[in-house]
């Protein structure tokens, strides 16, 4: 989804499952390999959220992540297929994020004397 660029995306009071069908369409048509990217939409509400938005020259996945940020759903990336569901908060829990990433460097210890000026 990285290495697929929509030139231009102009959504007016769209509501989600035809932002959904839209992304699908552009993917298909800008996508260097010709394969496009599957979509499974989860949630099928009686009245979906709509979306507006105007971006040029962004990927796939950026233009995905800010609507489903947008009106409160998220996106998991699987081998088959993209899964776009609602939000499901968990009381006292952060919630998944697939886009972060976590690294752990370890440092030594001259390392925390001169960041911290303690020896």
């Amino acid at each position: 989804m990285r290495t697929i660029i929509l030139a231009k995306v102009d959504l007016h009071d769209v509501p989600l499952p035809e932002v959904i069908n839209f992304l699908r369409e552009e993917a298909l048509k800008h996508d260097p390999a010709k394969v496009g990217v599957n979509f499974v939409l989860l949630a099928r509400e009686k009245n979906p959220p709509k979306i507006t938005l105007a971006l040029r020259n962004l990927s796939l996945e950026a233009c995905l992540a800010f609507v489903t940020e947008m009106c409160g759903y998220e996106y998991e990336v699987r081998e088959q297929a993209v899964v776009v569901s609602k939000l499901n908060p968990r009381a006292g829990k952060q919630l998944f994020n697939p886009r972060l990433h976590t690294e752990i460097y370890e440092i030594s210890e001259g390392m925390k004397w001169r960041m911290t000026g303690n020896p």
